[in-house]
């Protein structure tokens, strides 16, 4: 009877670490789910041609795995490239001339104040905008950093995916 008891003891002790540690694992790779997400909303999209690729033609599969990935990196990489290739230098010319950009808003403020009598912009919310604008610069750069991390992830599970798409399928 003690020895039952014992064994049941273990087993919700077993159970109780694998509930703590399974929580510790989600908790600590929170960060990388969308590019896990990502990798299996890919897979479901490119699944049927690689094994029509793979089964039917006769490809190797680590070749057409990264012949799919090359054409997921260009539907995401194109279009990310030309985002940020084209903010970019707008960006820049807010920051350079941020005394040009106050000036204006100020002669606006103005002449939006003479045709209603009201002050609509006020220009301590100006610079209080810009400080905040001038913050958030080293946030975005971190969220950029986690974006290119979840990118990666994404395609090093995509690439296992496609390689071992049926395994994991059954799985």
């Amino acid at each position: 009877m003690a020895a039952q008891f014992n064994n049941r003891i273990r087993q919700i002790l077993l159970l109780a670490l694998i509930v703590v540690m399974g929580f510790l694992i989600v908790k600590e790779l929170y960060m990388l789910l969308p590019g896990f997400l990502g990798a299996v909303t890919f897979y479901v999209l490119g699944r049927n041609g690689y094994h029509i690729l793979v089964e039917q033609r006769k490809w190797r599969k680590s070749g057409t795995a990264f012949l799919f990935l090359f054409g997921f990196f260009v539907i995401i990489g194109l279009p990310l490239y030309y985002a940020i290739h084209l903010v970019t230098p707008k960006i820049y010319d807010i920051f350079s001339h941020s005394d040009e950009l106050l000036t204006g808003i100020r002669a606006f403020s103005e002449k939006i104040t003479g045709f209603v009598g009201l002050e609509v912009v006020d220009v301590e919310a100006i610079k209080t905008v810009q400080s905040r604008v001038k913050d958030f610069i080293p946030t975005f750069l971190n969220s950029t950093a986690n974006i290119l991390g979840n990118i990666a992830v994404m395609f090093f599970v995509l690439y296992f995916m496609f390689v071992s798409g049926r395994e994991v399928e059954q799985w």
